[in-house]
């Protein structure tokens, strides 16, 4: 039973870490598509309810463009932003000075990230077997080298 649970939170981590980019997925996902789009694979504007791709900052939402008008936003970097109970990610990719940026911007809704509060339930619950087989089985944990005579 402790094996089954701990193999299906371990599943429930990887796939929320893989959903939910905090494995650095996103980082690399944001980067490969500004590559696609300046390797002119893709046709620009694209726009959806998971991303943004533009090369004109008068796609991109106005809070964006405060922030790179006070230039807070560093070509070649990911931001972090949670805005109206999104998670949102950006890049300003530029590969060469004298080239226009790509700007990629990738949605993740707050409401998706229910998954959390079962986590920690399941976490804990965990934890709490891991103890109760520690404390209340005390023999399967210690060394029993017994020599047969």
């Amino acid at each position: 039973m402790f094996g089954i649970l701990v193999v299906l939170i371990w599943g429930l981590i990887l796939k929320s870490s893989y959903e939910f980019a905090q494995d650095d997925t996103t980082e690399h996902y944001l980067f490969y598509d500004a590559e696609l789009a300046d390797n002119q694979q893709l046709e620009l504007p694209i726009s959806d309810d998971f991303k943004l791709i533009t090369r004109h900052k008068d796609d991109l939402p106005g809070w964006v463009v405060e922030k790179i008008d006070a230039q807070l936003l560093p070509h070649n970097q990911s931001h972090y932003f949670n805005i109206e109970n999104e998670h949102i990610y950006v890049l300003s990719y530029i590969r060469t000075t004298d080239a226009s940026p790509i700007y990629v911007l990738h949605y993740f809704e707050d409401e998706t990230s229910t998954f959390f509060p079962w986590f920690n339930v399941g976490i804990s619950l965990l934890i709490a077997m891991l103890l109760i087989a520690i404390f209340f089985y005390p023999h399967n944990f210690k060394n029993t080298n017994r020599h047969i005579a």
